[in-house]
């Protein structure tokens, strides 16, 4: 960690940007190949909206990654002196593995930002690439964090870290787009129904319930690696920050199941869809606060690399 705290705080709100790009962009990509496909909606006004909410997605991606050059290179020289377009270079290009790392991740975001402006346009073949945009996005996410530290490319911490990216975004993200694409187009549309938001719900339940269950093992396994014992989770900073981070996805799991269990089964009723918007916008929420507790614990120390 930096001691400069203009230097925290740019490595730590590019870390941010950059996530909720990640989540967009794997969101929009899991609704459209996993749930539009399953409640049979009004196709092509969906699936714009959808591609559109790549769009952003995949600019808030390329945002953060732009972000988190200049952080890192703030980190590095502008302590001491004025940043230029030679020194960014060199830190994109010249400090690996971290510069390695980053070239890979601008690559994956304007591959992701140029599939999904295709996907626009209604090509069905261009899905197929923002499918695997969204792949791309994930398997590198990896690459300028512990998981490197920890061992070679796509070694157990690089799949098992890739693998929670990918999960976050299926349910995070998907749950987004959901609300924000799915739900909000069924309500502006005049032949909408109560059956189709129940269709909808009930397509994407089931999916996030298995993008929880795959983020649950995956943080488990990605603990394991980084904590040397239990006491580590209250003795370090990094330990202490996790349990945060932990308590923050539970309260998304807890609203996530008053969803699935409590506001679900009543979506036949024409009030059932407002409720629904409320209680999953509170799980948006929360999940922006894990989302930002957990730009702050990837730039802490490792338990054994600094007391915590």
């Amino acid at each position: 960690m930096s001691a400069d705290p203009f230097a925290e705080f740019l490595l730590i709100a590019s870390r941010l940007l950059w996530y909720a790009g990640i989540l967009g962009v794997i969101g929009a990509s899991a609704f459209r190949l996993f749930i539009l496909p399953a409640v049979r909606l009004d196709a092509p006004t969906l699936d714009r909206a959808t591609a559109t909410a790549g769009i952003a997605g995949a600019a808030i991606l390329l945002a953060g990654v732009l972000a988190r050059l200049y952080a890192q290179a703030y980190v590095s020289f502008g302590l001491d002196e004025p940043l230029t377009a030679e020194l960014l270079w060199i830190v994109a290009t010249d400090l690996p593995p971290w510069s390695t790392g980053w070239m890979v991740q601008f690559a994956a975001s304007v591959f992701s930002l140029a599939a999904f402006g295709r996907a626009r346009t209604g090509s069905p073949a261009a899905w197929t690439l923002a499918s695997l945009a969204a792949l791309a996005v994930a398997a590198t996410a990896p690459l300028t964090g512990h998981a490197v530290a920890q061992a070679d490319w796509y070694t157990l911490p690089i799949v098992l870290q890739a693998t929670h990216v990918l999960a976050a975004g299926a349910w995070i993200g998907g749950l987004f787009v959901m609300v924000a694409v799915g739900l909000s187009g069924l309500a502006r549309h005049p032949s909408s129904d109560s059956a189709q938001v129940a269709a909808l719900v009930n397509a994407f339940s089931p999916f996030a319930l298995g993008g929880a269950a795959l983020l649950v093992l995956t943080g488990v396994g990605t603990t394991v690696l980084y904590l040397h014992t239990v006491a580590d989770l209250w003795a370090t900073w990094y330990g202490r920050t996790l349990m945060v981070k932990i308590a923050a996805m539970a309260g998304v799991a807890v609203a996530g199941f008053v969803n699935w269990q409590h506001v679900r089964p009543r979506l036949s009723r024409a009030a059932a869809a407002d409720v629904l918007r409320r209680t999953a916008t509170i799980e948006l929420l929360l999940a922006l606060a894990a989302l930002a507790i957990t730009a702050v614990l990837v730039g802490l120390p490792q338990p054994g690399d600094v007391a915590g």
